[in-house]
């Protein structure tokens, strides 16, 4: 990867969403974490939790993680299978308030573990101090510059 100025400071580090080896070490000496993980399949699996668990798990573990290091933020990306599925059709904007329906109509396992991931990090956030900083982001969709 060619890098110009800050890029040079930037890590990479692999942790698997499905143990809890190697996260302490993932986030040492970092201020910030960015969680963009997450099972996404080609085909509904045979077995929904094989997505619903890797995904609600192990966001847990990335949020336990930064915790346990003094983390100042973390960004969790989602996708908007988080806030638009299952309501039928809606003739108004989304907002803030709206998640999706997990008991609507055609909901894939992969819709369900956003719903699950976000019920879990929910759950996490209350039990600590509102000083606590984790921001969620659920795009439409990403447009950005390629690493090169």
């Amino acid at each position: 990867m060619r890098c110009r100025g800050t890029c040079e400071r930037l890590t990479f580090t692999v942790a698997d969403l499905t143990s809890d080896d190697g996260w302490p070490e993932a986030v040492a000496d970092c201020d910030y974490v960015l969680h963009v993980a997450s099972p996404f399949p080609p085909d509904d699996p045979e077995h929904e939790e094989d997505v619903i668990v890797p995904a609600r798990d192990g966001t847990l573990r990335v949020l336990r993680a930064a915790r346990d290091a003094g983390i100042r933020r973390v960004v969790l990306t989602s996708s908007f299978a988080a806030v638009g599925y299952g309501h039928g059709t809606l003739d108004r904007e989304f907002t803030e308030e709206d998640w999706t329906n997990l008991d609507g109509r055609g909901i894939t396992a992969y819709v369900k573990s956003k719903g699950a991931r976000r019920t879990r990090c929910m759950g996490f956030h209350k039990q600590r101090r509102p000083s606590d900083r984790a921001h969620g982001h659920q795009p439409g969709r990403h447009l950005r510059a390629r690493l090169q």
